[in-house]
C-alpha cells in the first residue's frame, strides 16, 4: 500500500510538471507569435529600426551589423522608390503555431514570406516608375520566399537572435524593372528660372562641392596615392544643357581603393547632390579594378569590372537620362577546387539581367547592343583589346578625366 500511494504522488507531481511544462510552452509560443505579428508589420511599412530594436544584439554586434547594412542598402541609402515600398507591404508571413519550436529559452521557426509577383512586372516593359507601381498594384499574382528566425528568452521577454533569408527576400532591390525610354524626352522646368542663372548657380555649386576640405582631401588621396591619376571630370550625361561632376575619391582610411561618384545641380536643393556611386571601383590590389562610362542615345551606361586570380565580377548598369536604372547585366567567372589538388579545378561562369539568370549568348548580345549605341566615351578606364567586345569604343570621341586643379580651374572659367 505504501508503495502505491508513494506510486501516486509520483505520478501526481509528474502530471503537474507536465502541464506546467504544457502551460509555459503555450504562453511562449503566443509571445513569439505576437513577435512574429510585429516583425511582419514592420517589414510592410520599412521600419527596420523597428526590427533591430526586437533582436536581442548590442549595435557593436556582427549580426547586428549585416543586417543594419542589408536594410540600409533595402532604403538605397537615403530613400526607397515607390514601387519597392509597395512591394515590401505587400509581404505575409506564413506559417502554423505547431511550427514554432521551442526549446527552453531557445526557439526557431521556419516560414514563408510571400508578396506581390514583382519578378514578371519588372520583366515586362513599363514606361515610367509610375507605370511599374501601377502594374504592381493591379496584380494578383505572388511569388513566396523561405524565411527562418530564431529566438531566445532574454530577462523574460522573447527577442529575435537570427534572421535568415533577408537577402532573398530583398532581392527586388537588387534588380531593376525594365523601362522603355522614348525618344526626345522632355524635361519640365519646375520654375521658370533664366537658363544662364541656371547653369551658373550649377557651375557655382560644383565650385563650392570641390573646394570643400573633404571633397578635395578625398580626391587628392586618389591622386597622390596612384600613379598618374586624374581624377575628375565634367560631361552633360543627362543632355540638359549642364554638364555633370564626376570624380574619384576615397578617405584616409582608404587611400588604396578609390569609388567613383557623379553629382548634379538640384534646382530643388539649390545645390550639388550626389546621383550615383560605385564603391570600389579600383584598388591597388590583385588587377586593380577597372570601369568604363559612354554614353548612347537616350542615356548613358557605366561597367565596372573587379577580381582576382580566383574569380572575376563586371557589372553593367544601363540608365537613362532620367538617372534612373533601367537595366542591370552581371557576369561572373570563378574558379572552383575540385579536390585538395591545385590542378582538380574547373571554372563557373553565370551572366544575369537583373535578378535573373540569361545565357551566353543572350549576355554577349546584351553587351554588344549596348556597344553599337554608343557615341561618347566619357572614362575610359578599361581594359580593352582590339578583339574584345568593347573594342569599338576605341574609335569613338572620348572625354576623359582631368586633375583636381585643372577641373576646379575650367569650373571657373565657365562663369
Amino acid at each position: 500500500m505504501k508503495f502505491k500511494k508513494v506510486t501516486a504522488v509520483i505520478l501526481c507531481a509528474a502530471m503537474t510538471a507536465s502541464a506546467c511544462a504544457c502551460n509555459n510552452t503555450k504562453k511562449a509560443t503566443e509571445k513569439i507569435e505576437n513577435l512574429m505579428e510585429d516583425y511582419a508589420s514592420s517589414l510592410r511599412a520599412s521600419e527596420f529600426d523597428d526590427i533591430l530594436d526586437m533582436t536581442s544584439w548590442d549595435e557593436d554586434d556582427k549580426n547586428y551589423k549585416k543586417a543594419q547594412e542589408t536594410f540600409e542598402f533595402v532604403n538605397n541609402g537615403a530613400k526607397m522608390y515607390s514601387y519597392e515600398a509597395y512591394i515590401l507591404s505587400t509581404i505575409e508571413v506564413n506559417y502554423e503555431s505547431e511550427d514554432i519550436e521551442i526549446d527552453g529559452k531557445e526557439a526557431s521557426l521556419k516560414f514563408e514570406y510571400e508578396l506581390v509577383d514583382w519578378q514578371a512586372v519588372y520583366r515586362d516593359p513599363s514606361e515610367d516608375v509610375a507605370d511599374v507601381l501601377a502594374k504592381l498594384k493591379n496584380s494578383d499574382d505572388t511569388i513566396t520566399v523561405n524565411g527562418k528566425l530564431e529566438f531566445e528568452l532574454v530577462d523574460g521577454e522573447w527577442k529575435i537572435s537570427k534572421i535568415s533569408g533577408l537577402d532573398k527576400l530583398f532581392e527586388y532591390s537588387d534588380g531593376y524593372p525594365y523601362i522603355a525610354v522614348v525618344d526626345n524626352p522632355v524635361f519640365p522646368d519646375p520654375v521658370e528660372t533664366d537658363f544662364d542663372d541656371y547653369f551658373s548657380e550649377a557651375i557655382r555649386s560644383y565650385i563650392y562641392l570641390l573646394e570643400r576640405d573633404d571633397i578635395r582631401s578625398s580626391i587628392k588621396n586618389i591622386e597622390n596615392n596612384y600613379m598618374n591619376m586624374e581624377a575628375c571630370g565634367l560631361y552633360d550625361l543627362d543632355k540638359d544643357g549642364v554638364p555633370e561632376l564626376y570624380f574619384i575619391a576615397g578617405d584616409d582610411t582608404t587611400v588604396y581603393t578609390g569609388s567613383l561618384y557623379f553629382y548634379d545641380y538640384n534646382e530643388f536643393a539649390g545645390e550639388a547632390v550626389e546621383v550615383l556611386a560605385f564603391p570600389n571601383v579600383i584598388y591597388q590590389a590583385g588587377d586593380g579594378g577597372s570601369f568604363l562610362v559612354y554614353t548612347i542615345k537616350d542615356g548613358f551606361v557605366v561597367q565596372t569590372a573587379n577580381g582576382g586570380e580566383m574569380d572575376w565580377y563586371v557589372n553593367t548598369h544601363v540608365y537613362g537620362l532620367d538617372w534612373f536604372e533601367q537595366q542591370n547585366f552581371a557576369y561572373k567567372e570563378e574558379l572552383i577546387f575540385d579536390g585538395d589538388d591545385y590542378d582538380d579545378c574547373h571554372m563557373e561562369y553565370e551572366y544575369n539581367s537583373g535578378s535573373r539568370a540569361i545565357t551566353e549568348d543572350d549576355y554577349e548580345n546584351s553587351i554588344q547592343t549596348l556597344i553599337s549605341l554608343a557615341n561618347v566615351v566619357v572614362i575610359n578606364r578599361y581594359y580593352i583589346s582590339d578583339n574584345s567586345t568593347e573594342a569599338p569604343l576605341l574609335q569613338l570621341p572620348s572625354v576623359g578625366t582631368q586633375t583636381y586643379e585643372d577641373t576646379l580651374d575650367e569650373l571657373y572659367s565657365m562663369l
